[in-house]
């Protein structure tokens, strides 16, 4: 999906990031009851020199949107 549609079906970004952290964003965001999309095929929208200074990094942009289902289990959960 391109950026484009990702936001048109309801998706936030968040952020740009290589891993490890991307993989700890994306988990957190899970916990806390988000539907995650990462896009591996990331583009920078800035100037982007510190990924180009770090060669073979994994980047990846973070999408998050609410997850109905996963907000009710949380919800359960917690009381």
């Amino acid at each position: 999906m391109s950026p484009q549609d990702l936001l048109a079906a309801g998706w936030q970004r968040q952020t740009t990031i290589d891993e490890p952290r991307l993989s700890e964003l994306a988990e957190n965001y899970r916990a806390l009851g988000y539907a995650v999309h990462i896009a591996r095929d990331a583009v920078t929208d800035g100037c982007g020199e510190c990924y180009e200074a770090k060669p073979g990094c994994t980047l990846g942009t973070l999408y998050i949107r609410r997850d109905p289902a996963a907000d009710s289990a949380v919800a359960d959960e917690l009381f």
